[in-house]
C-alpha cells in the first residue's frame, strides 16, 4: 500500500537510502569494530615453552597468568598490542622525534626537541646495562607485541587514516618511554631561565616575588658575563619549547604531582596498614596508564603499568604496596658553553678546548592534507652538537649568541631506572625493596611503601646532583668551573622514613626535610600536605579507626586551605555595586570548598586572576615582545602563590605603584577594579544570574584524543569532558589554565587513585582509573573507567588464581 501511495519515497530509501546505510555500516564494522579484540574470550599464548593466559574482567583489566614473569611480560605486550595499539605506535614516535612523518609541519619543532634531547639514543645505551633478567623482560614484551602485529589482525582506526604499518617493537621503545616519562617530571630548567629573566629585565624590588631565594643566589649569578648575552627573547624561546610540550602532548605541565599516603596498623579498622596514591600527569584518551593483574605460581601483582612497559609501576604483589610522587628536584642545569673564538667546533672543558660531538638527524615531514595534492615538504637536515655535560638545546631553538647545553640525570649512559622497576615488582620487605632502588635514576620520586609486617615508610629515590659550585638555580656559567656536577648523591643519604611515631607517612611533592640533601629551590604549594595533615592527626588524635571510605574520602577532597588568606582580605573588600556585594558576601560565607557546585570558587578565582593581571601585567609586559608575552606573563604569574598576593595587596608595596611614579596607588583600587573585570568576565561567559556561576561550569576536565581531537567532526567521537572540581592546590586536583572566552580547561590532574590495604592475610586493592583499558573509540572499554572515575566510584581488582590455572 505504501508503494503505491508513496513511490517516490520508497524509490529514495531503496536506492539511496538503505544503500547509504549499508555502507556507514560496512565502514563503521571494517574500521572501528573488527579491531576490538574480544575481551570474552580466554587467550591460550605461548613463550618459549611456557604457557600463559590473558583473560579480562568485565571492566577490561587485563588477567594474567603465567608459568613464569617472562611469559607473564610476553602477555602484557600482547594486551597492550590488542588494547592501546596506535598509543603504543604514538609513543615510539614521540620519543624518537617523528611526530612530523604522520602530522606534517604541526609537530616539527617537537620533534627537533626529542631529536636533540637525544632521548632514543639514551634509551639504546641504557640497555647494555641491563641485567640479563631486566633485558630478558624487555625482550618477552616485544615479542608479545610482535606476535600479535605478525597475526594480522584488523588496525585501529588511526593507522587507516594515516595509511600507516606498525614497525615491529623493539625493546629500545619501551626504555625510550621511560626517559619520557622521566621527562614529564623533570621540567626545572624553565626555573632557571625564569629566575634569569626577573634577574635582568625586572627592578630588584620585585625579585622576591616570584623567587624567594633569588637574594642567596644573585650573587652566582652576577659572577658571569656571558648571561647578559641572552635577551629576554631568547630566554622566552628556550622556555616556550615546554610549554609547545606540556599543551600540545600533556607532558610536563603546571600540576604535575602526586599524593601518596601510608597509614600504619594501630589507626585502621583492620589493623593492618592502608596505602594510597594517586600520581597527577596530563590527561588524554586513551590514559597513558594500564590497569593489570599478574600471576605465576610464585608471584601475585595487581596495579598500573605504564603502555609500553611490561611491569607494575604502583600497585602490590602478594607481600608489599608502593605508590609515589614527584619529588620535584632539580635534575637538570642550563650550561652556557664556551666555543672557540676561532673555531666554534671546540668548546672549554675544565681549562683545555675539546672537540664537539657532532650527529646529524634527519627529520622527514608529511605533506599536507591533502597529501596528494601538496608538494612534497623537504627532509629537515639537523645537526646537534653536544658536549660533556649534554646536547646544546639553544641552537635549535631560536637562540644563537650563545650556546647553552642541557645536564640532566636521564641522558646518562648507566640508567637502571627500569631495572629498579622489574626488580621492585619482586621485592618482598623493606631490605630488597630499598635494595632494587639503590641504581634508579630518573624521575626522582618519593616512594611511599607497606608491607603484611605492618611496616610503613617512604623512600627517595633518584639521582640528585652534587654540584661543585651553586644549587642548579640559574644556568650555570662561570668559566672557571666547566665540571659543575661531581657525582650524584649517595642512596644511603636519600631522603628515608620507616614507621614513624605520627603513624602515618605522606608527600603532595614536598621537600621531606630540610636537613637532607638539597633538592631543589623550587617548592610547591604546600596545601595539599598541610590537608592530608590536618585529615589524619585529626582522626589519629580523635582515636578513630581509618578504612577504605576515609582514604577515599581524603582522595576526592576539595577542600582548598591556600585560598583561606586571601580570601579573607577579599572579604574585607567595600563593594560599589550590587553584583560586587552579592560576590563579596559569597566569599565572606566560603570555607574553601571548590566543588563543582560552588560559585564562591569561580568569583575566587577569576577575582585572583584580574588581580594578578593588574599587579604584573604592566611591569612584565615591558620585558617581551609581543608575540611571546602572553605565555610568559602566565607561567611567572602562575609562580605567584594566593599568600603572596594577600600580603603585596595588604602592605605598601611598589607592585601598587603606577608608571614607576613616587606616588602609590592604592592596592584598593586595583582590588576594586579587578573585582569589576571578573564579574564582567563571569557574566559575558555565563549570564548575569550569579547564582549559575558554578565552578564546574567554568572549569571543565578535557580528556583529549591525538590526533582526533585537533579534527572537527571527529573530536566529539573521540574526546571527553565533564564538569570539574578542585584545584591545583585541593588533593582532588585540577591542574587547569585559563582560556579566553571559554573558562579553565582541566589538563593536568590525577591519572588514577589506588588504595590497597591488608588484613588478615589478604589483600584488597581498589581503583578509579582516569581512562579505560581500550584505546578504541568503539569499544565498551574506551571510557568506562573514565566515567566511574569521575563520578568518584573505585572497582576492585581482582586478587586470585585464574580460572583453569590452579
Amino acid at each position: 500500500m505504501m508503494i503505491k501511495s508513496y513511490p517516490f519515497l520508497t524509490r529514495l530509501v531503496v536506492v539511496i537510502i538503505v544503500p547509504v546505510l549499508f555502507a556507514v555500516w560496512y565502514l563503521i564494522d571494517a574500521l572501528l569494530l573488527n579491531s576490538i579484540p574480544d575481551t570474552q574470550r580466554t587467550y591460550s599464548l605461548q613463550w618459549q615453552e611456557a604457557t600463559v593466559k590473558l583473560q579480562r574482567d568485565e571492566m577490561g583489566v587485563a588477567l594474567v597468568h603465567g608459568q613464569n614473569m617472562n611469559s607473564v611480560h610476553f602477555a602484557m605486550g600482547y594486551a597492550h598490542a590488542q588494547d592501546r595499539l596506535w598509543q603504543l605506535e604514538l609513543q615510539r614516535r614521540i620519543s624518537q622525534g617523528r611526530l612530523a612523518e604522520l602530522f606534517g609541519k604541526s609537530a616539527v619543532e617537537q620533534d627537533v626537541f626529542f631529536r636533540t634531547l637525544g632521548l632514543y639514543r639514551a634509551a639504546q645505551s641504557a640497555f647494555d646495562g641491563l641485567s640479563d633478567a631486566a633485558k630478558a623482560s624487555l625482550t618477552a614484551y616485544a615479542a608479545g607485541v610482535n606476535q600479535f602485529l605478525r597475526e594480522g589482525h584488523t588496525l585501529p582506526i588511526e593507522f587507516n587514516t594515516f595509511d600507516l604499518t606498525p614497525e615491529p617493537w623493539s625493546e629500545i621503545d619501551s626504555l625510550a618511554w621511560v626517559k619520557v616519562f622521566a621527562l614529564n617530571l623533570s621540567g626545572n630548567y624553565n626555573a632557571e631561565l625564569q629566575r634569569l629573566l626577573v634577574t635582568k629585565y625586572l627592578p630588584e624590588q620585585f625579585h622576591e616575588t616570584f623567587f624567594p631565594d633569588l637574594k642567596s643566589n644573585t650573587a652566582y649569578l652576577a659572577s658571569s658575563k656571558r648571561a647578559e648575552l641572552m635577551s629576554s627573547d631568547d630566554i622566552a624561546s628556550l622556555l616556550q619549547a615546554n610549554v609547545s610540550l606540556a599543551y600540545a602532548w600533556q607532558i610536563g605541565g603546571p600540576a604535575v604531582g602526586s599524593n601518596a599516603w601510608a597509614v600504619s596498623a594501630e589507626h585502621t579498622e583492620s589493623g593492618q596498614p592502608l596505602l594510597a596514591s594517586d600520581p597527577h600527569l596530563g590527561l588524554q584518551l586513551p590514559s597513558l596508564w594500564y590497569a593489570a593483574v599478574q600471576q605465576t605460581s610464585e608471584l601475585s601483582l595487581s596495579g598500573m603499568s605504564l603502555v609500553g612497559l611490561p611491569v607494575i609501576i604502583f600497585g602490590r604483589n602478594q607481600h608489599i604496596a608502593w605508590g609515589g610522587t614527584n619529588m620535584q628536584a632539580d635534575v637538570q642545569d642550563l650550561h652556557i658553553e664556551t666555543l672557540k673564538a676561532d673555531d666554534q667546533s671546540f668548546y672549554r672543558s675544565q681549562g683545555t678546548w675539546k672537540p664537539l660531538k657532532i650527529r646529524m638527524e634527519q627529520i622527514n615531514i608529511r605533506a599536507d592534507f591533502p597529501a596528494f595534492l601538496k608538494q612534497s615538504i623537504k627532509p629537515i637536515n639537523l645537526m646537534v652538537r653536544e658536549t660533556e655535560n649534554g646536547p646544546i638545546v639553544s641552537e635549535q631553538l631560536g637562540v644563537s649568541e650563545v650556546a647553552i647545553s642541557l645536564r640532566w640525570s636521564a641522558l646518562d649512559k648507566e640508567d637502571l631506572t627500569y631495572q629498579s622497576f622489574f626488580e621492585l615488582n619482586h621485592a618482598s620487605n623493606w631490605q630488597s625493596f630499598q635494595l632494587a632502588l639503590r641504581n634508579y635514576k630518573a624521575p626522582a620520586m618519593n616512594l611511599l611503601y607497606a608491607d603484611f609486617e605492618g611496616n610503613i615508610a617512604l623512600q627517595g629515590v633518584g639521582a640528585l646532583p652534587v654540584r661543585r659550585v651553586g644549587n642548579g638555580a640559574f644556568p650555570s656559567a662561570d668559566i672557571a668551573y666547566d665540571d659543575i656536577w661531581q657525582g650524584y648523591v649517595p642512596f644511603e643519604q636519600m631522603p628515608s622514613i620507616l614507621n614513624p611515631e605520627s603513624g602515618y607517612v605522606a608527600n603532595a611533592n614536598n621537600h621531606i626535610s630540610s636537613t637532607g640533601p638539597h633538592i631543589s629551590e623550587d617548592v610547591v604549594d604546600s596545601a595539599r600536605m598541610e590537608r592530608i595533615d590536618s585529615i589524619l592527626h585529626k582522626n589519629i588524635v580523635q582515636s578513630k579507626k581509618l578504612g577504605f571510605a576515609d582514604m577515599a574520602a581524603m582522595q576526592l577532597d576539595v577542600i582548598d586551605l591556600s585560598t583561606k588568606k586571601l580570601a579573607g582580605v577579599m572579604a574585607k573588600v567595600q563593594p560599589s555595586t550590587k553584583k560586587q556585594a552579592q560576590a563579596i558576601a559569597l566569599i565572606q560565607r566560603w570555607d574553601g570548598d571548590t566543588s563543582e557546585h560552588s560559585v564562591a570558587t569561580t568569583v575566587y578565582h577569576l577575582w585572583l586572576k584580574n588581580i594578578k593581571s593588574q599587579l604584573f601585567s604592566e611591569q612584565l609586559s615591558k620585558v617581551w615582545s609581543s608575540e611571546n608575552e602572553s605565555d610568559m606573563l602566565m607561567s611567572l604569574a602562575a609562580r605567584v602563590s594566593a599568600d603572596k598576593v594577600a600580603e603585596i595587596i595588604t602592605h605598601d608595596n611598589p607592585w601598587c605603584s603606577v608608571n614607576d611614579d613616587t606616588t602609590k596607588a592604592s592596592c584598593r583600587a586595583k582590588v576594586s577594579e579587578a573585582l569589576a573585570h571578573a564579574i564582567d568576565e563571569a557574566s559575558l561567559l555565563m549570564g548575569s544570574d550569579i547564582a549559575q556561576w558554578q565552578w564546574g561550569a567554568f572549569q571543565r576536565v578535557v580528556y583529549k584524543h591525538q590526533p582526533f581531537s585537533q579534527v572537527n567532526g571527529l573530536k566529539q567521537w573521540f574526546e571527553r569532558d565533564y564538569r570539574a572540581g578542585g584545584t591545583g592546590n585541593t588533593l582532588n586536583v585540577s591542574g587547569s589554565r585559563y582560556e579566553e572566552k571559554q573558562g579553565y580547561s582541566k589538563e593536568f590532574g590525577a591519572g588514577f587513585r589506588q588504595i590497597i590495604g591488608f588484613n588478615a592475610g589478604q589483600l584488597e586493592h581498589r581503583l578509579a582509573h582516569a581512562g579505560g583499558q581500550s584505546g578504541q573509540v568503539m569499544s565498551p572499554h574506551y571510557d568506562d573507567m573514565l566515567q566511574s572515575f569521575e563520578r568518584g566510584e573505585y572497582i576492585q581488582l581482582p586478587i586470585f588464581e585464574l580460572a583453569g590455572n590452579k
